[in-house]
């Protein structure tokens, strides 16, 4: 009897606490708005599964790879083959690495990738991760459901980085990190109010010996950009990255080779030095204009030089690219009734890229021959309209249907 009574008040004590924390603690969240619908909405009004990782989250990773940032989302499964940024990511089950552990050797598939709205995803749907700096991002956005109507090719998920620094008060940092395998990296951010905007810069390079033999890797990344509202209704963004990046590719082990010593690379790609030499750098505009109330067009050009050599397959070889395109997009807001708004998109994409590829023979030092073997183009072209439309019933529930 003793027991029950004691059982009972404890039972009380801790009902009129959560009593009294009911009562007494409420919290008023931000709202949090993402982009999946390829215009700002509440997170919580869209039929999409997306996380936000916002800046200060991102302030003690390495930022070399996006394995160890997106190893936290749920339903995202992110790996490293020799732990620089050869990233393989699957979203729900979409997604793959680079067809080849060589000429696709850095790149993704299936995964549309995303810096400042911008695409990182080429017109054929493969990414490289050049540009894609995590240390210094503002926030990651990631959609975690198949958004191809409105995304176009590569949709089985979105990756979406801001290099926009939230801040109210100009700011300069400096920071330096050293790791395991020779990892090392050295970040510089400043940002300042300008105007009625802003202008923010980004310099960052990482260094890594790799855990194998031959996997050894260097990076450095720059970003610059400007945003401004020109007037109240016309906003005005200015974005430009550059990015040199060099790593080796260890190459593939066999069975008896890994049980014998894991960390030894394979002979072949030693000998020739295996290795991908990426320099690239992007200049991309956005411009937005709030027509009245209800009518809001947005549009963005890019252009996206890239000068890539590779040792590989017992030649050197020379690709020069030239990606550019841009987007058009229209917003038109109605209220049906008081309880009744509709919301419509229309929009149009374009993304062309061509370049010429030049094979070479192998020098003794691995470098470029005087043999020219093969000299071919490639290009790929990509163009989409796509139109979505929204029907909220007094904020509560929403139909969402859309088309490309």
């Amino acid at each position: 009897m003793k027991k029950f009574l004691f059982l009972m008040i404890i039972l009380s004590s801790l009902t009129y606490f959560a009593k009294a924390q009911t009562d007494t603690l409420k919290y008023k969240l931000d709202k949090v708005t993402v982009s999946a619908t390829r215009y700002p909405e509440n997170i919580m009004e869209i039929p999409y599964a997306v996380s936000v990782l916002p800046g200060s989250k991102l302030d003690l990773v390495r930022g070399y790879g996006l394995d160890e940032i997106l190893v936290t989302i749920p339903g995202v499964l992110a790996q490293s083959r020799s732990g620089n940024q050869d990233i393989r990511i699957i979203i729900r089950g979409f997604g793959a690495r680079g067809a080849g552990d060589r000429s696709n050797s850095g790149t993704s598939r299936g995964i549309r990738i995303m810096l400042d709205g911008f695409p990182e995803t080429e017109p054929d749907g493969r990414t490289s991760f050049d540009n894609i700096d995590a240390t210094n991002a503002g926030y990651i956005e990631i959609i975690r459901s198949n958004a191809s109507a409105l995304w176009g090719n590569a949709a089985g998920g979105i990756i979406n980085l801001s290099s926009v620094p939230d801040f109210t008060q100009p700011f300069f940092t400096a920071r330096s990190g050293l790791g395991s395998f020779g990892y090392k990296t050295h970040s510089l951010q400043t940002a300042t109010g300008i105007g009625s905007g802003k202008i923010f810069l980004s310099l960052t390079n990482n260094t890594f010996d790799g855990w194998r033999i031959h996997s050894a890797s260097s990076r450095t990344v720059l970003n610059l950009g400007i945003v401004s509202e020109l007037s109240e209704s016309t906003n005005l963004g200015v974005f430009i990255v550059g990015s040199t990046n060099v790593f080796h590719i260890p190459g593939p082990l066999t069975l008896q080779e890994y049980n014998s010593n894991p960390e030894q690379s394979n002979s072949i790609y030693l000998t020739r030095d295996e290795r991908r030499f990426n320099r690239l750098g992007r200049i991309g505009v956005t411009l937005e204009h709030n027509i009245n109330e209800s009518n809001l067009i947005s549009g963005m050009v890019y252009v996206n030089p890239k000068f890539l050599q590779r040792s590989e397959r017992g030649t050197f070889r020379d690709f020069t690219r030239y990606h550019f395109g841009g987007n058009v997009i229209y917003k038109n807001i109605s209220n049906f009734s008081s309880n009744v708004k509709n919301t419509l998109t229309l929009g149009t994409d374009e993304a062309y890229q061509d370049g010429a590829i030049l094979f070479y023979s192998l020098s003794p030092t691995n470098g470029r021959g005087n043999t020219l073997r093969t000299n071919k183009r490639e290009g790929a072209n990509n163009f989409g309209a796509f139109v979505q439309n929204e029907i909220n019933f007094n904020e509560r529930v929403s139909l969402i249907f859309g088309g490309r």
